[in-house]
C-alpha cells in the first residue's frame, strides 16, 4: 500500500524533530548518566536511528489495543486508527528485531515488572563505558587537531 504524499510529508518534518529531540535526549549521557532511553516512532520503518542505538526496547500489545489507545488518545476515526497501524511495520518482526520486549498487553503491574528487569539488566551493562571511551577519544582528537592548527596559523 503507498503512503500518501501528506504522510511522508508528515513523517519527513517530524523525523527532523524527532532527530534533533533525540539529539538532545543523548547529550543526557554526557554529564554521566548510564543510559538514555528515547522513544523513537518508527525506528524499524524509517531506518535512520537504528545503527546508533545499542539495544532496542519495541513495546508490544494487540492489534486491538492499539487500536483502543489510538482512538483514546485524540480524534481519530477507526479507520483511521487501523490505516495507521497498516503502515507500520508488524509488531513481531519489530519484536524479531528488538533486543527487548516489553509486553504491554496485560496488566499494569506486568508491563512495570518487564521495565524493571530491562532497567536492571541496563544498569548491570558495562557498555557505556566502550561509547564514553569513543567519544573521550573524539574530543580529545579534535582538541589536540584544532590546537595544532591555532598554534601553526598564529605563531
Amino acid at each position: 500500500m503507498a503512503i500518501p504524499k501528506p504522510v511522508c510529508y508528515f513523517c519527513n518534518i517530524s523525523s527532523l524533530f524527532l532527530q534533533s529531540k533525540n539529539f538532545f535526549e543523548c547529550l543526557l549521557f554526557i554529564p554521566g548518566h548510564q543510559f538514555v532511553i528515547i522513544n523513537i516512532p518508527l525506528l524499524y520503518e524509517n531506518k535512520m536511528m537504528i545503527s546508533y542505538m545499542k539495544y532496542t526496547i519495541v513495546v508490544n500489545c494487540t492489534e486491538n489495543q492499539q487500536i483502543e489507545r489510538l482512538l483514546k488518545q485524540g480524534d481519530i476515526t477507526e479507520m483511521e486508527a487501523m490505516s495507521r497501524i497498516k503502515i507500520q511495520m508488524n509488531l513481531f518482526k519489530k519484536s524479531d528485531l528488538a533486543t527487548f520486549i516489553v509486553d504491554n498487553s496485560s496488566s499494569r503491574e506486568y508491563t512495570q515488572e518487564q521495565v524493571e528487569r530491562i532497567v536492571r539488566l541496563l544498569r548491570a551493562s558495562k557498555a557505556q563505558w566502550k561509547s564514553r571511551s569513543i567519544f573521550l577519544l573524539g574530543f580529545v582528537s579534535l582538541s589536540v587537531a584544532a590546537a595544532a592548527v591555532y598554534y601553526t596559523k598564529f605563531k
